[in-house]
């Protein structure tokens, strides 16, 4: 968990080998769950945990739009969903791990914005925080505050 665009998906990105999408403003707008498992060959899934789709993905390259194209799906019809995102991953060089990507604290709303969203994201936090097998990696951006 940390601010939006604090460097969390690009730290589980490093941490797992598997692409997150990336982009400027909100991008994570849902969770998405990465299970990994060491295998003797690659193979990955992914669906939505309403159950709407399941589809095949063909290389740890093509995770990151499958991400963005079922996050437009999930996101339709308003700016986050509480539903998540599965990618289950088995291949030989990736560790037996499971990782969440969160949205980004929002600590203010921009012109447009519902004013909704910072509780929707808290409330989305909360969920996860409250279970007891989570550890938190808490990400903070190391670049230098404006004057």
């Amino acid at each position: 968990m940390g601010d939006q665009s604090s460097g969390k998906s690009s730290l589980l990105e490093y941490i797992s080998g598997v692409p997150f999408p990336r982009g400027s403003g909100l991008v994570t707008k849902c969770a998405t769950q990465l299970t990994l498992k060491a295998g003797p060959k690659f193979k990955c899934t992914a669906r939505l945990s309403n159950g709407e789709k399941v589809q095949n993905v063909e290389s740890k390259e093509a995770v990151a739009g499958v991400i963005e194209s079922l996050t437009e799906e999930l996101t339709r019809d308003s700016a986050f969903s509480d539903h998540s995102i599965i990618i289950s991953i088995t291949a030989p060089d990736v560790p037996d791990l499971t990782l969440i990507d969160l949205p980004g604290i929002v600590r203010t709303t921009t012109a447009g914005q519902d004013e909704n969203v910072i509780a929707t994201v808290n409330k989305l936090i909360d969920k996860y925080l409250a279970q007891e097998r989570t550890i938190i990696l808490a990400v903070i951006p190391g670049s230098k505050p404006k004057p």
